[in-house]
């Protein structure tokens, strides 16, 4: 597949072509993709994504089900349920692995590496390759490629509107007047609880510095978003990789 690149520099995605490529690629392999999950929204009210794959035909209950008589089908089943698409409590054996794209959105190589390897795993799965093939009968493969959608937007539409890549960090919550468009925001990757006010410890309590903690530890809607998910699936969980470029 060939696609224009319209708006990020040196040939990077943007967020309309990352929804269009995985909406093709749904199409192409409905036998591995499960419904999109929406794990929470940004400051800004954005979605943030979570796409995964799985053979779901090896997908186990843990109690005899209509979907398993052929009366409703998977996504009908888990909403009757009323339980999350990807394990919910009912999945048996399945274990989660996940990568993550776009803590930092001036890292759009990040969002790159995660597509490739999201490409690679279904073209190694359409040729039959035995070891993907055993990757997706056992686990439930996801990928999150814009963490921080709002501030990834920014720079779109910065950069659509000058030409210059600005390195927004950050997520767009107005914390402060400060005086460049990319100083404003929290560091997402500096909210979570774990060491968040451990002094010198690679993070800021000054709102303009790039790696501004916030005011308090999740006090951002995506990591609010982030901690709630992990804790809902914490059983489950067996790899999460957050991409970093």
């Amino acid at each position: 597949m060939e696609y224009e690149i319209r708006v990020i520099k040196a040939g990077y995605f943007t967020i309309e072509q990352v929804d269009d490529i995985i909406s093709q690629l749904q199409q192409q392999f409905p036998e591995l993709f499960l419904p999109l999950e929406i794990i929470g929204q940004t400051y800004e009210k954005h979605d943030i994504k979570l796409y995964c794959l799985t053979k779901k035909s090896n997908l186990k209950l843990k109690e005899k089900s209509n979907f398993l008589a052929g009366n409703t089908t998977l996504e009908q089943e888990a909403e009757n349920k009323s339980i999350g698409m990807i394990t919910g409590k009912y999945w048996e054996g399945s274990l989660l692995i996940i990568g993550i794209a776009l803590h930092h959105p001036r890292e759009p190589m990040s969002l790159s590496m995660l597509m490739f390897t999201f490409y690679r795993i279904l073209v190694e799965y359409k040729q039959n390759n035995p070891e993907y093939v055993q990757l997706l009968s056992d686990n439930i493969m996801c990928f999150m490629p814009a963490f921080n959608v709002d501030g990834y937007l920014a720079i779109e539409k910065y950069y659509k509107e000058f030409s210059k890549f600005v390195k927004i960090r950050k997520n767009r919550n107005p914390t402060s007047n400060c005086p460049r468009t990319q100083d404003i925001g929290v560091d997402l990757n500096r909210n979570y609880g774990y060491g968040w006010d451990v002094p010198g410890d690679g993070s800021s309590t000054n709102p303009c510095q790039e790696d501004y903690r916030g005011p308090a530890p999740f006090s951002e809607p995506e990591t609010q978003a982030m901690k709630a998910f992990v804790e809902k699936y914490q059983t489950k969980l067996k790899i999460i990789a957050n991409l970093h470029a």
